[in-house]
Parts: structure tokens; sequence; C-alpha cells
């Protein structure tokens, strides 16, 4: 195995599997470091590399935009190319012709062409991690804060004539393979935290066929507090690359506000601070979708219909209720810690038809996501009478030089009569409006957007822990039962570090402020 030396600038290392290869003399090293330091634009300029072949699909408009941008691009020959333990990227790592695994803190993507990617516990990737001609196989303490994408039909083949690195675009063939082992690490998945569950810990494994495509996973998640044992499914079925079907049924624990946060960060929030940013209830459930995938040069859209059936109950802690999972702080805090009460729900069954589609658009730099759901009740507690439209989008792109503008959105739209509480959404208090309480808003009704424009201090490199970064933030939402009240708004500061974050927010009319320390593990 090759450990790719450190590195901050994006330039092209060579590795092997001799580690004397892959380790230049101390006066090399010295020199290279001096460069890296004095001139990192220099150096990310020598890279020379041609992409031939984009091939269906985004991925090769991610490999091609890749290279375009600041990035770190590894060869290897033979060999295991190794991102090591306690090194920081601060860009994207692209490692061509040899499988990889990654350790490190990577403040981009990890791109492995012709080869398989491995997460190691400690690794913290936070843009995608992306095997092309292979697959991701994920650690559950391996973070991937964008997702992972396994391309295994095909990949890019490197040759290298006159200094300059050529990317031919080939398919592969696939194999009627079958497979059937445990998921996670050794059938443990990733857990997760929160006020009513306490610990969420599945168990499973899972059988697949390579082609055509069929995966069935049965699962049981333990729940630590309600001393329970969920019974969990996952299959899905794709006859083809761009057509698919998925199958997700069991006895769950949903919430309609992870929209706010990510699973890992909340799980933090709950366990370390006691603040738990969704609302939940309990149900069994069963999400049946079937996807079609329609892709162009800079766009793509993957329309779906499906249908759901839901028997819901109301999920504790209750008002007045005097047991909560552990946290370090506020575990007896019955307003924004870990007895803050869940809104009660309408006990009974809704049977809905769903349809919606999900679409990326990528041009000019810009980056663009929409995803837009709607839900018809044939069957409803109180009455069929309502339709609920949920949609997020993003939108990001460079300014000026490492300048960047983002912009995100969630809504919630109900037509017709008033939706049953299981299907209300929250926002409020950190994670979308910080100087409001925690979930204050709630209903069938919710906008909710913000911006952010995010400065890099390029002239302050602190070692292992990158490049500061400050961001100017502007936050705009409400909720509301029936129709959508009057719009609050925030506007705050971001100082951001490694995985660090400090956030200073102030609401205009009132002049309430809000002073806060984070992470940066997503939103």
């Amino acid at each position: 195995m090759t450990r790719l030396p450190r590195t901050r600038a994006g330039r092209t290392l060579r590795a092997g599997s001799h580690r004397r290869n892959a380790t230049p003399a101390p006066i090399g090293i010295a020199l290279a470091a001096l460069l890296m330091l004095l001139a990192p634009e220099y150096a990310a300029a020598q890279d020379s590399i041609q992409l031939r072949g984009l091939g269906p699909g985004r991925p090769g408009r991610i490999l091609r935009d890749a290279l375009a941008a600041p990035h770190v691009l590894v060869r290897g020959d033979t060999g295991i190319i190794a991102l090591p333990r306690d090194s920081v990227f601060d860009r994207t790592v692209i490692v061509i012709g040899a499988p990889a695994t990654v350790a490190s803190t990577v403040r981009g993507d990890v791109i492995v062409v012709g080869g398989d990617l491995w997460m190691r516990p400690g690794a913290l990737v936070e843009g995608r991690a992306i095997a092309l001609g292979g697959g991701v196989y994920q650690s559950t303490l391996g973070i991937a804060l964008g997702g992972r994408l396994s391309v295994r039909d095909r990949t890019w083949v490197a040759t290298e004539t006159e200094g300059i690195v050529v990317l031919e675009y080939r398919e592969l063939g696939t194999t009627r393979d079958r497979r059937v082992g445990l998921t996670g690490l050794y059938g443990v998945g990733l857990p997760t935290y929160d006020r009513v569950n306490g610990l969420s810990l599945p168990f499973g494994v899972v059988a697949e066929l390579e082609e055509p495509s069929i995966s069935v996973a049965p699962s049981v998640v333990f729940r630590s507090h309600l001393g329970a044992f969920d019974p969990f499914v996952e299959a899905s079925w794709a006859p083809t690359r761009l057509a698919s079907a998925r199958l997700v049924a069991g006895r769950r624990t949903p919430t309609n506000d992870g929209w706010i946060r990510g699973d890992v960060l909340n799980s933090l929030g709950a366990l370390a601070l006691g603040r738990d940013s969704r609302n939940y209830y309990r149900a069994d459930r069963a999400d049946l979708t079937i996807e079609r995938l329609w892709e162009g040069a800079a766009i793509e859209v993957e329309p779906f219909v499906g249908a759901v059936v839901e028997r819901a109950w109301s999920a504790g802690p209750s008002p007045g209720a005097g047991s909560a999972p552990w946290s370090l702080r506020k575990r007896r805090d019955a307003t924004e810690g870990m007895l803050r009460p869940n809104p009660p729900v309408a006990h009974g069954r809704i049977t809905s038809a769903v349809a919606g589609a999900g679409g990326a658009w990528d041009a000019g730099g810009v980056e663009t996501r929409l995803t837009i759901r709607a839900e018809f009740p044939f069957e409803s507690p109180s009455t069929t009478g309502w339709r609920q439209i949920t949609a997020d989008g993003s939108v990001g792109f460079s300014t000026f030089g490492a300048q960047r503008l983002d912009i995100i959105m969630h809504s919630v739209t109900t037509l017709g009569d008033i939706a049953p509480p299981q299907r209300f959404a929250y926002l409020g208090g950190s994670g979308t409006l910080p100087t409001f309480d925690l979930l204050g808003f709630g209903g069938d009704q919710l906008l909710f957007a913000e911006g952010s424009y995010s400065v890099p201090i390029e002239r302050l490199l602190i070692r292992y822990l990158g490049t500061p970064q400050v961001a100017l933030r502007y936050m705009i939402g409400a909720a509301g039962v029936d129709q959508l009240p009057a719009l609050e708004q925030n506007i705050g500061l971001r100082l951001t570090l490694a995985l660090l974050r400090l956030d200073y927010t102030i609401e205009p009319l009132s002049g309430d402020s809000d002073l806060s320390l984070g992470l940066t593990v997503g939103r």
C-alpha cells in the first residue's frame, strides 16, 4: 500500500507499490513544500490532462468539472493509494489507475478512477466519495457528507504521451454475480441518536444480484430508549441503468424535519447538547417508488411515481414526561432539551399516491438542484381533501476567485383541506432561524430560504486546519396551519475553520441575537 504524501497544492503525484518511489529525497521535500507555499497556483497549473469522452449520465461531467477545478491528482500504477489519517486536503482529490483508501479530512470530493474506494474510520470527506469503475465501501466511522456514488460499468483508462495524460472513456462488461453478506461494519449500520429513540442501531444482511441489479436488505433496528426492535427492509430492482424500483417498509420513527440537519449533526447535537432539531412520530410505513432517469449534456431529470401506506401514532416525550434519553446537557429541559414534547398526530392510516421529480443542472459553473414531491391521499384519519407538495432546492456558483454564493430553499404547500398533523413541518431555532424558539413555527404551510456569501481568507493558512472562511448569511421563513403567516428574517455572520464554525445571528426588527459554536458536519 502506498501512502499519499501530505500536500496542499493542486498537483500531480505519482504513486507505485514501492514506498521509496513515492517519497522524494529530503531536499526535494523542502523544495516542493517551498514551491507550494509560495506559488500554489503554479503547482496546480502543472497538471496536463485530457478527457476523451464523457459517456452517458453525470459521472463524466463530474470528472470533467473536478479536473477543471483546483484538485490534487494522484497517479497509481500498482498497489493501493492511501490518504492517511491526520492529514488535511483543502481541495478535491482525484486518484487515477488504482484503488484507494481514505482516512483523511478532504474539503472536497474524493474521486477514484479505475478502482475501488474504501472509507476508513476517521475519514471526513466534505464532498462526495466517488468510484468510477469500482465501488465505494463505507465505514460506520467514516463520513462522506455529499454521499456516495459507485459506477461499476464505466470508467476512464489513463495513458501518457509526451507528458500529457489522456483519460479515455471505456464501458466495462457486467457479470451475473450473486452476493450475500452483512451490511455496514460486520452487519451493524450507521447509528443515530435522538430524544425519542435514544440510540438507534441497525443490524442487517444484504442479498444482491449484480445483473440485473436486484438487492434485498432486511434488518432490525434496536431503539435503546424505547426498548424496541423494529423490523425494516429495503429492496430495489434496476432492470436498466436508467430505470429502477425501490421498496422501503418497516416500523420507523419518521420526521418531516430531516431537511434542517443531517443525521450525523442532529445526533451529535442531541447527544452532546440536548438539542434535537426534529419532531417525530411513530409509524408502520411502506414506500414504493418507480423512477426513470433522463440525461442530457448538462442536465438530468429523474421523475418518479409511487405509493405510501402508513399507520401512525404519537411519540413521546409527552408533556410532563420525566424520562428521556441521556444527554450531556439539557436532559431534563422540556423547552429546548431532551424532554421537549413532540406534537401529537392523528392516529390512523394514510394511503396515498405520490409523484414528483428530482433534477440537477450543472453548466457554466452554476450548480442547481431541485426535488419536488406531491402526495395525493385516498385514505386519511380526518379528510382526504388535502394535497401536499414538498420542494427542496439549491443553487450555488463561484463569483470572484474563491468567493461563492449559495442559496437553499425548502417549502411545504398544502392545497384544499388541512393536512393531518403527521404531515406538518417545522422551523425555528438553530439550523433555520436561530433567534427564534426551536421549531417554534409549524403547520402544513412552510417556506424557508437561506442565502450565504462566503469568502475564504486565502492569505491565512493554518497547518492541519486549512483556510478560515467568513460568510454573510440571510435567512427568511415562516410556517403555519392552513395559511402562511408573515415571514420572519435573520441576518448572520459565520466564521468557519476546519470542523468548527462560529455563528452570530440577529433579528433586525427586534434586535434579538444568537451566538453559537457548532460543527461543519453538514447543515
